[in-house]
């Protein structure tokens, strides 16, 4: 979905907000998928805002933006 959106923009900047207060768990496949999905449009990213509501929200997020630029990490 994502990538057919971004099809044609030149130089894409997304402005993201994840609201992960539903989010029961991670299947693997998914995880790999999400991971993928970081790498190929690690440049695009200018700003990331995630929100959860568990203890282990915080750890399972920090996973996902390593794979981001240094700069994202503020």
């Amino acid at each position: 979905m994502v990538d057919s959106a971004l099809e044609g923009i030149k130089q894409p900047r997304l402005k993201v907000f994840v609201d992960g207060s539903k989010l029961e768990g991670w299947e693997p496949r998914a995880a790999w998928n999400d991971f993928k999905f970081g790498l190929k449009h690690n440049g695009e990213f200018e700003k990331i805002a995630i929100f959860g509501n568990k203890k282990w929200h915080p750890g399972l997020f920090q996973v996902g933006l390593n794979t981001l630029k240094p700069r994202m990490m503020r």
